[in-house]
C-alpha cells in the first residue's frame, strides 16, 4: 500500500522549538519536555537539526523500520536508516540538547542508505539557471505524511515554482516519494536528482525532469 495516495486533508503540526539556554541544568530541564514530545508524538516524528555533520537537515521517522533525512538547503534525501527504537531515531547530543560542546546530533540505528555525493550537491534544478531555491518549511498531514515545501524565486524574489516533496514507508521494505510541482509557466521545468544507489520506479539515471504542473509518485525497494 502507498500511504501517499491518501486524500485526507493536510494540517500543520505543532512541533517543539528547541531554545538556547545558558544554564546546562535549565537546558536539560527545558529539553526534557521536547524529547518527551518527540517520543510521544507518534509516527512520523520530525526534527530539524544538524545531522551527521550536515546543517539544515530535517530528520523524519516514517515508521518503526524507516527514517529519512532531507537536506533543506539543497533539497533531496541524503540518508535512510532503521531507527534504534520508536522515538529514538536521532541521538540528541550537543550544546543545544545536552549542554555539551562539540558533539552534534546523529542518526540512531542501523544505516540503510547514505548518499555518496558531496554534501553541497544541489538536488532541485530550475530551467532558468538564475532562479534560486528556498526552503519554505514542512507540514504534517492528518494521514501522518510529512511534506516539505521548496520554492524557486527569480532575481527579483518572485516565486516562480513550488515543489512539495513527501515520503512514506510502504509495505515490503519500500519507500514512496511524491513530488507535487506547481506554478510552472509554459516552457519551464524542474529537474529532481534522486540519491544515487537506489532504484526508483519511473526514474532513469537518478534524475527526473517535470515539464508541467503535476503530482508524481516514485517507489524504491530498500536494501
Amino acid at each position: 500500500m502507498n500511504p501517499l495516495n491518501s486524500s485526507r486533508p493536510i494540517a500543520l503540526a505543532a512541533l517543539a522549538i528547541l531554545s538556547f539556554i545558558n544554564s546546562p541544568d535549565a537546558l536539560a530541564d527545558d529539553l526534557s519536555g521536547d524529547v518527551k514530545v518527540i517520543k510521544e508524538a507518534g509516527a512520523p516524528k520530525v526534527l530539524r537539526c544538524v545531522l551527521n555533520g550536515r546543517p539544515r537537515a530535517l530528520a523524519i521517522e516514517l515508521s518503526g523500520q524507516v527514517a529519512v533525512a532531507y537536506d533543506t538547503w539543497h533539497g533531496g534525501i541524503f540518508t535512510i536508516w532503521e531507527p534504534a527504537a520508536s522515538g529514538q531515531f536521532v541521538k540528541l547530543d550537543g550544546a543545544v540538547y545536552t549542554g555539551r560542546h562539540g558533539p552534534q546530533p546523529s542518526t540512531n540505528g542501523k544505516a540503510i542508505f547514505t548518499d555518496k555525493d558531496p554534501a553541497d550537491t544541489q538536488r532541485y534544478h530550475f530551467s532558468d539557471k538564475n532562479a534560486s531555491l528556498h526552503y519554505l518549511g514542512h507540514k504534517v498531514g492528518e494521514n501522518g505524511i510529512v511534506t516539505l515545501s521548496f520554492a524557486f524565486r527569480d532575481a527579483d524574489g518572485k516565486q516562480i515554482a513550488l515543489i512539495e516533496d513527501s515520503s512514506a514507508a510502504g509495505d515490503n521494505n519500500t519507500l514512496h516519494r511524491q513530488l507535487n510541482v506547481s506554478g510552472l509557466a509554459d516552457g519551464q521545468n524542474v529537474t529532481i536528482d534522486f540519491p544515487k544507489g537506489l532504484s526508483w520506479s519511473g526514474v532513469e539515471n537518478d534524475r527526473v525532469t517535470i515539464t508541467s504542473n503535476s503530482k508524481s509518485t516514485f517507489t524504491a525497494k530498500l536494501p
